[in-house]
């Protein structure tokens, strides 16, 4: 869920400027995006908030509620930019903390993260992103592994085209990783406003292919 605030920014920041933070420091971002794998059912709702604290860092929030009210996990965290603000490679870093409702109750629950983002400008605008986050239950003593890769293009004045490929599993289960596909189109609404329509495919499993509709504001 962490790439969702690398795109948020991206759109947001300058056309100089790549990279999974806020590139002011008083910036703050709220993201909200509905996933729904079968029209007429609850989706998944995610929530996102990160705000500049500094400089050299931003705090933030991810949440998700999933299709029932017991498939739910939010943290907290800390995000720490490692290049200069004038590097064409921006490299950052994020550790937090929180909790998710599992079979056998609520987990306690770490996150440690690292991202790298770049700008394009090749004919098109837009940027390339990857994004590697390790999260650890307390109680299972389990650790999910989820990597995602994000390319974008910017072919007319206020509309990006967004293809975002995550893939995410616990090493060693029997259950295997899980692969999946989401292309968007975003379109600018105001200086502060965005909306996202797409569609994500699964492409390790036969589940119905889901569509997205998302909106984040900047202030």
């Amino acid at each position: 869920m962490l790439l969702r605030a690398a795109i948020l920014v991206l759109l947001s920041a300058s056309a100089s400027s790549a990279g999974p933070w806020p590139e002011e420091t008083r910036g703050t971002f709220l993201s909200v995006t509905e996933d729904f794998t079968d029209g007429g059912t609850r989706g998944t709702t995610s929530i996102f908030v990160e705000s500049g604290g500094s400089e050299r860092f931003t705090i933030g929030l991810d949440s998700e509620l999933g299709e029932t009210d017991d498939d739910w996990s939010a943290y907290a965290f800390v995000r720490q930019p490692l290049s200069s603000r004038s590097s064409r490679d921006r490299v950052a870093i994020a550790a937090g903390v929180g909790a998710r409702q599992t079979p056998d109750g609520t987990e306690p629950l770490i996150v440690l993260g690292g991202a790298w983002g770049r700008d394009v400008d090749n004919g098109f605008s837009g940027w390339l992103s990857l994004e590697g986050s390790a999260f650890y239950g307390a109680n299972s003593r389990e650790t999910e592994l989820q990597g995602d890769a994000t390319i974008a293009v910017e072919p007319l004045d206020r509309i990006a085209l967004v293809s975002e490929l995550s893939i995410k599993g616990v090493p060693g289960s029997t259950d295997g990783s899980a692969t999946e596909l989401t292309s968007s189109i975003v379109s600018t609404i105001s200086d502060s406003t965005r909306i996202e329509f797409g569609a994500t495919l699964d492409l390790s499993g036969d589940e119905p292919t889901g569509i997205r509709f998302g909106t984040w504001l900047e202030f």
